[in-house]
């Protein structure tokens, strides 16, 4: 548990002293060529001194070493195509950087065709010793990668963390709306949990640690009779680059919940108003930040991984410092890992609960908390049996695993009148289509007709802000959250007086455009919903335009 020091330090095996590598935590030595049998080892450090015994067996046969390499390359190969096609996927979806991966993957191309020359020189004498020696490292070395979530064969532990990863990504690859993003960001929460909790139990800092005596006795070691030992370090040298470029992911992905921003009713704040028996649509936006090397001093469920990370990152530096090939040196070192301090706001809607033991005021009962709309929004329900309004504060519990975070509101319940006016007219001759508060507004009101059918971004924005009906003005161009929550009231009775046209394009904030198209969800009623996907336009483009605006009575 402590970091030893070289000069400290020796090993002595059968009565002479050994050279040895210090990674991190970890001294690594290589047995010596001696016949089969047992011999004693002493390893004493400044703090420590440890004695063992060590079993020597013969070196496993190689029947054909030219079959046996051709294999090791054509399995390593497969592995590393595996992982380029992982890379792929999310580069695709820009979570990662498209140079940076190319500029990666042509330094080891390059390698790839050096392995290829140093065998091409290897005598049939070299060939075999290499392939003894591959086999008797074989378990260490492949064990490097064996829990990749880039790897197929990520299969390993209480859970697949590959398939949860696999899932999050192909649901981000169709993600657009803000309901979509919010499931998106569950879904990945989830997998970067796994990922935090299986990586931290499968610590590889051993492997590390024997990986730099490796090196250390071969690297440079380029001549007749040495070449299989430049090969080996040059195969194990790749497989720790995919883990700490695997690992420099999962640490650089705000995934620590830190604190609740606000609670939110779709648009508002504050108090939130509930009537008896009707739905509040609630999430929170919560500030996730990326794991910090101070997190293993905590009792935390990630305090783990940020130890085994801190430890890691120690042992990829030893690691390096024993390389002598310049180019290879300075491409693992630009490309080393560290603690990234980055932070994020998402909207997250899962994860949640109402603890009744939280809530305030015992006249206030809280009927169900569930998820509706295609499980887009998560729905709260109180009611009361009292004639006057109720006040009561209630607690939002946010629990995904890592953090658990607790948000104190305040809220009423009671009789509404104030929902009656959806589908009716608003002072501006528009369609009332939501209401934040339901007995005091504001309300939201849209035109029961497209401003334009053929609109450039610039000309929709100046028609409505220069639209006026019935001496009303401050009307305004809808994000895509505003247009979505009209979109929402599809099969409501009245939605035939909005006059939208489906499927159809409709500027929305930010130069973007909202397509709208309906689709039949997969469920028992055979239900049509609307599905909207936003996402940058040309600006000189023509799409249709509708105004919205907000009203208090």
């Amino acid at each position: 548990n402590k970091y030893p020091d070289e000069n400290n330090t020796t090993i002595v095996f059968d009565n002479a002293e050994l050279l040895f590598t210090i990674a991190g935590k970890h001294i690594s030595f290589a047995v010596p060529d001696k016949p089969a049998g047992t011999y004693n080892v002493a390893v004493n450090t400044l703090s420590e001194k440890n004695s063992f015994s060590i079993q020597i067996v013969n070196a496993p046969a190689i029947a054909d070493a030219t079959t046996y390499i051709a294999d090791v390359f054509n399995n390593n190969n497969q592995k590393h195509n595996a992982y380029r096609n992982y890379e792929d996927t999310l580069v695709t979806l820009g979570l990662l950087d498209a140079n940076e991966v190319n500029t990666r993957r042509q330094f080891w191309d390059d390698i790839h065709n050096q392995n290829q020359q140093l065998l091409a020189q290897m005598t049939e004498e070299e060939k075999t010793t290499y392939a003894q020696l591959y086999e008797a490292n074989k378990d260490w070395i492949e064990n490097i990668t064996a829990d990749l979530t880039g790897y197929v064969s990520f299969k390993n532990g209480s859970s697949d963390c590959k398939a949860k990863v696999e899932d999050a990504i192909a649901f981000y690859n169709g993600a657009s709306g803000f309901f979509d993003k919010m499931k998106y960001y569950w879904k990945i929460q989830i997998a970067s949990r796994c990922e935090v909790v299986e990586k931290a139990a499968k610590d590889k800092t051993t492997e590390l640690g024997k990986a730099a005596h490796l090196v250390k006795v071969s690297d440079g070691a380029v001549g007749p009779g040495n070449n299989f030992l430049l090969l080996l370090a040059n195969q194990v040298a790749e497989f720790i680059d995919e883990l700490k470029e695997e690992l420099k992911n999962i640490s650089k992905s705000p995934m620590v919940a830190e604190e609740v921003e606000s609670a939110e009713k779709y648009k508002t704040q504050g108090t939130v108003e509930f009537c008896n028996g009707i739905g509040v649509k609630m999430y929170l936006k919560i500030r996730y930040r990326t794991i910090r090397a101070s997190d293993a001093n905590t009792k935390q469920p990630y305090s783990a991984f940020a130890e085994f990370y801190s430890n890691f990152i120690s042992s990829y530096e030893d690691f390096v410092d024993v390389l002598t090939q310049p180019t290879l040196k300075n491409h693992m070192y630009v490309y080393r890992p560290s603690f990234v301090e980055a932070t994020k706001v998402r909207e997250m809607n899962r994860f949640l609960s109402i603890p009744k033991a939280g809530i305030s005021n015992n006249k206030a009962l809280l009927i169900n908390t569930q998820f509706e709309n295609n499980d887009n929004d998560w729905t709260v329900y109180f009611a009361t049996d009292e004639n006057s309004k109720q006040m009561f504060n209630f607690d939002i519990v946010y629990d995904d695993g890592l953090v658990k975070l607790t948000e104190r509101l305040e809220g009423t319940v009671g009789s509404c009148s104030g929902y009656s006016l959806i589908g009716t007219r608003g002072p501006g001759g528009g369609i009332i289509f939501w209401a934040a508060a339901p007995e005091s507004g504001p309300y939201f009101e849209v035109t029961d007709f497209d401003l334009s059918t053929n609109a450039t971004f610039s000309q929709a924005v100046s028609l409505c802000e220069n639209y006026t009906k019935n001496g009303t003005t401050e009307w305004f161009l809808p994000d895509d959250n505003i247009i979505a929550d009209l979109a929402f009231q599809y099969r409501s009775p009245w939605f035939s007086s909005v006059n939208m046209s489906f499927p159809s394009s409709y500027w929305i904030t930010g130069e973007r455009v909202y397509e709208l198209n309906p689709q039949t969800t997969i469920n028992p009623d055979g239900e049509t919903t609307i599905i909207g996907t936003s996402g940058g336009e040309d600006v000189n483009e023509q799409h249709r335009v509708r105004a919205v605006r907000f009203f208090d009575l």
